[in-house]
C-alpha cells in the first residue's frame, strides 16, 4: 500500500502518520486493553512525568504478544515499507 498525498502532507506538517483503516475496531480494542495495562508497569520503558503520568511506552513487543503481532503483520510492513521508501526518496532528494 502506498501513502497517499493527504498523508505524506499530514506527515510534513504533524510529524507522525495516523492510518485508522489498518486495524479493525476489534483488534484495535486488543491493542488498547495492552497499552492500558503495559501503562500500569513500573518500568523503565514507561518513562512518567512528575505527577506520575506515563509519557510513552518503548519496546511493547517484549511485553505484549499483542504488538509483538503488530510489528510483524502483513498490514502493518507493508505500509512501514511504503512509507520508508518514500521518507528515504525524500532524503536522498535534499542531496
Amino acid at each position: 500500500m502506498l501513502l497517499n498525498a493527504e498523508q505524506v502532507e499530514t506527515y510534513e506538517r504533524e510529524g507522525y502518520l495516523e492510518i485508522p483503516e489498518l486495524f479493525s475496531e476489534e483488534e484495535t480494542a486488543v491493542l488498547r486493553l495492552n497499552l492500558v495495562r503495559f501503562f500500569s508497569l513500573d518500568r523503565l520503558e514507561v518513562p512518567r512525568s512528575e505527577s506520575g503520568v506515563p509519557l510513552l511506552a518503548h519496546r511493547l513487543e517484549r511485553y505484549s504478544e499483542a504488538f509483538a503481532l503488530l510489528l510483524r503483520h502483513p498490514r502493518s510492513t507493508a505500509r512501514c515499507d511504503s512509507f520508508g521508501s518514500w521518507l528515504l526518496g525524500k532524503r536522498s532528494s535534499r542531496n
